[in-house]
């Protein structure tokens, strides 16, 4: 049952139009972008090392239905196993896109790694087509739901970023290179790559792509998807760097003491993040909002915090949020602060990633 502090909200309205840096990346052959070349390109996977029902297979179907939402280069092969010697093998040159999951001491020690043949480009005439790619992904990442409110910064064995590290190597397959941007597709773990909201038991795995993402989609493909979505992340971009948002833009960029001791009447600041993946500009409403339960999900319709009217059109914004201690908060219990945007938009179609836990969290100072 919902724990939630109904708050008398301190309402701060503001119109933000704001435009966003893409840096997506793709390969070209002549000025042509490469992609492939029988479409749908369909990927088989290894029930070896994924077996049915297993969270890394799901992991896989969520990134190839993540990617046809915007376009259907990549369809469903089959399952299949190679034993030899009673290991899995996964073979490359045999005319079929496979993924697999691999020891990492396999691919050079990398998170992931994703291997195409293509016909190549070697005249001046020429499109270059993408044969045939083969998906490997470290066998030592954790493939369950990742907790959104954190930034990934090193991946030890067990680390939750298996599915996004999934989403990223087919986004290779799909014809994207590296980005620098707010992206799956941003260059390496240590240049981070963000996650978004996402209800909890929605099935979600917090692992989606993002304006830049579908904007190197809709380059490659030839054209603009219209796949009308909005949704809310716990991080943003900030000099070129993945960030957590509990900073406090007033005071130099520096992180929130977790949990903040607030007093009522206190104003707190720090980030909000939306994105858009449409090229269509959305108006639509953030709301800022607090709640016991680390799982709440909703847009308030009282107890809101602040509430802003945002203009955006496709990629990702962020901006500074402040908001008012009320006097009703409750002592004794830790907050959590949340990002949210209406989940009955009638354009939204990805409704369930329209609220993100934020990094901040909040708690009555004794004697106050």
């Amino acid at each position: 049952m919902r724990r939630s502090a109904h708050f008398l909200a301190v309402i701060s309205m503001v119109m933000l139009s704001v435009m966003p840096v893409f840096s997506a990346s793709w390969k070209q052959c002549n000025g042509t972008p490469v992609s492939p070349k029988y479409q749908p390109m369909g990927i088989s996977w290894d029930l070896c090392s994924m077996p049915e029902g297993s969270p890394q297979l799901r992991a896989f179907f969520s990134a190839l239905y993540e990617v046809r939402h915007y376009v259907n280069a990549l369809g469903f092969g089959a399952g299949f196993q190679r034993i030899h010697n009673g290991r899995c093998l996964i073979e490359h040159d045999n005319d079929r896109s496979d993924v697999a999951v691999v020891n990492r001491s396999d691919i050079d020690g990398r998170l992931g790694l994703t291997m195409t043949e293509t016909d190549g480009c070697n005249f001046s005439w020429e499109e270059e087509r993408i044969i045939t790619a083969d998906v490997m992904i470290a066998s030592d990442l954790d493939f369950q739901r990742a907790d959104e409110s954190t930034v990934i910064t090193r991946a030890p064995a067990g680390t939750k970023i298996g599915a996004l590290v999934m989403l990223h190597e087919v986004g290779h397959a799909l014809g994207l290179d590296h980005s620098n941007g707010f992206a799956v597709m941003r260059d390496g773990l240590g240049a981070r790559a963000p996650f978004v909201g996402m209800t909890p038991g929605s099935g979600g795995l917090s692992s989606e792509l993002t304006g830049d993402d579908v904007l190197g989609i809709s380059r490659i493909y030839g054209y603009d998807p219209r796949y009308r979505n909005l949704f809310v992340s716990s991080q943003l971009l900030r000099n070129g760097s993945l960030v957590n948002n509990n900073i406090d833009p007033t005071n130099g960029d520096n992180i929130h003491p977790d949990p903040l001791l607030v007093c009522p009447g206190d104003r707190i600041n720090f980030y909000a993040t939306v994105g858009n993946d449409s090229s269509t500009r959305e108006n639509t409403q953030v709301a800022v909002y607090a709640d016991a339960d680390p799982n709440a999900y909703y847009f308030p319709t009282s107890g809101a915090l602040a509430v802003f009217n945002l203009s955006l059109g496709r990629g990702e914004h962020s901006f500074p949020v402040q908001f008012t201690v009320p006097a009703s908060m409750p002592p004794n219990l830790t907050q959590n602060v949340f990002v949210s945007i209406p989940s009955t938009n009638p354009f939204d179609r990805k409704g369930y990633d329209n609220a993100a836990r934020s990094r901040l969290r909040i708690r009555r100072k004794p004697g106050c």
